[in-house]
């Protein structure tokens, strides 16, 4: 009984040994095309055309108007003004404009209405 499954097996092993050996020679004749063919150019960065295709940059114009200031930016300002010798950053005063209530924080919207003003009449020139 055992003797007859033997001949399977083997006939097995040597079918798989046949594949074996017809794809090395394949993969023989691969790396002698890859070699003599001439190197392929690397793609380009992005994701190419499609959907999310990187799209060209746009030019800025150094001489374009400013957005207007607001009302946080305003105040940044005064505050760093006041503590010229010690450098204050974003979260301090962030911090600080967190904690001014409604009436404080709307002192400072006529400033910024006059900063958008003022930018709207620059880019009207």
């Amino acid at each position: 009984m055992s003797s007859s499954k033997k001949p399977s097996v083997q006939s097995q092993i040597d079918a798989l040994e046949q594949r074996i050996a017809a794809q090395d020679q394949r993969i023989a004749a691969l790396e002698a095309a890859a070699a003599t063919a001439p190197a392929a150019e690397a793609p380009a960065k992005g994701k190419g055309k499609g959907k999310g295709a990187a799209k060209p940059k746009k030019e800025k114009n150094p001489d374009a108007p400013k957005r207007a200031l607001s009302g946080y930016q305003i105040f940044g300002q005064a505050e760093r003004a006041k503590a010229l010798p010690e450098k204050l950053d974003f979260a301090t005063i962030s911090a600080r404009w967190a904690a001014l209530t409604k009436e404080q924080k709307d002192s400072y919207k006529p400033a910024a209405a006059d900063a958008a003003a003022e930018a709207t009449a620059s880019e009207a020139e």
